[in-house]
């Protein structure tokens, strides 16, 4: 079959877009701040803990005339935000990615085209395995249910978390680490998007039933101590985790 990418749901190959040559791996560059102090050699440099986006290019050609140009185009440039970039190079991971264009299209006798795909993508480079949820089932028989979950990598990640409940309405905590965060109500189930900083239930909000000791919780590379503490934890059913692994 040979190789390929996947954007947006769509295979290159199935728009009849072949890639040439394997593609450059770019690293992202990290956030920092550099200044002076007067009298001092040199800059001093504060880091964010945070890296910028990089470009990721894809020489490809087709066959075919200006429709098939149109109908690549609209496929890539028609995609809204960023989505998943897969690709056969690099399988098992994918990055979150956006074609902002234009698009410079080659035109070859009026029966080829050769284009080179730039996408600006988010420095994360995310497992699939990350991906694939993690089912925690509460033993109703204690009062706080422990387990340990292990980053592989070596960049902290950011969870969605699941809480499903039996019906009752008492308060949960989940820690993890040094970070923790309650919930006053778990009505059937919460989802808390850590990245997002977000708690709802389908398209509905609940914020309003959190209560923050700390902050929503991190995933730090190694070993990650998780607890559910319950008023009682029979209130719990199951904590799901999508744990969202990635590297650079």
């Amino acid at each position: 079959m040979g190789n390929y990418f996947v954007f947006a749901g769509r295979r290159s190959r199935d728009m009849g877009l072949i890639v040439e040559h394997f593609p450059n791996w770019p690293k992202p560059r990290k956030r920092i701040e550099t200044f002076s102090i007067p009298g001092r050699n040199g800059l001093l440099r504060r880091e964010e803990g945070a890296f910028d986006n990089v470009p990721l290019s894809y020489d490809c050609y087709f066959r075919g005339d200006g429709r098939q140009a149109a109908k690549i185009a609209q496929w890539l440039l028609g995609a809204s935000g960023y989505q998943r970039l897969y690709d056969t190079y690099q399988p098992g991971f994918f990055h979150m990615a956006a074609l902002n264009g234009p698009m410079d299209i080659e035109n070859i006798l009026n029966r080829h085209g050769r284009v080179r795909l730039e996408f600006d993508a988010k420095p994360e480079f995310f497992s699939d395995a990350g991906q694939t949820p993690v089912d925690i089932v509460v033993d109703p028989a204690v009062r706080t249910f422990t387990m340990t979950l292990v980053n592989p990598y070596s960049f902290p990640a950011l969870p969605l978390f699941r809480i499903q409940s039996n019906g009752e309405t008492a308060r949960v905590s989940v820690n993890i680490g040094n970070r923790a965060f309650s919930l006053l109500e778990v009505p059937g189930y919460l989802d808390v998007d850590c990245a997002m900083q977000n708690v709802y239930k389908g398209g509905e909000n609940y914020n309003n039933a959190v209560v923050y000791p700390t902050n929503f919780p991190v995933l730090q590379p190694g070993e990650n101590a998780v607890s559910i503490v319950g008023d009682p934890v029979q209130g719990v059913e199951k904590l799901t985790i999508w744990p969202r692994w990635w590297k650079l």
